[in-house]
């Protein structure tokens, strides 16, 4: 199945969830709902699943990055596709940002996200 030209895509910084906590089912009630094509999340974690979508996501994030600290499971950005994603696409910082390659009924759609962090001086 390709995604159509009338795709629903969704994005939304989700702010950096807990595993276990509690407004992880808030958030993926609420997302399942709108029942896009493509989803994009940014400060997201590894726990947030969809379980009927294909998912690609830059690195877990380690416990002390550029001078802040991460929780369990935190990473930058993923995207969630109804359809089989076609391939991954290497890109410069694996733990910012995220790029692949889908199919569509207008041919090859590049998927590229990325979240741009913050440096503690």
């Amino acid at each position: 199945k390709l995604i159509n030209s009338n795709m629903k895509i969704l994005s939304w910084n989700i702010k950096r969830p807990k595993m276990k906590e509690m407004r992880i089912q808030e958030i993926t009630e609420i997302i399942s709902d709108f029942s896009a094509d493509l989803i994009f999340l940014t400060e997201t974690n590894t726990c947030i699943e969809f379980p009927e979508y294909h998912k690609i996501s830059t690195n877990e994030l380690p416990s002390h990055y550029n001078g802040i600290e991460f929780h369990l499971g935190e990473n930058k950005a993923s995207f969630y596709s109804k359809t089989q994603l076609s391939k991954s696409i290497e890109t410069y910082d694996g733990l910012s940002s995220v790029c692949v390659e889908t199919e569509s009924d207008m041919g090859k759609l590049l998927l590229y996200g990325s979240v741009i962090g913050r440096w503690k001086k």
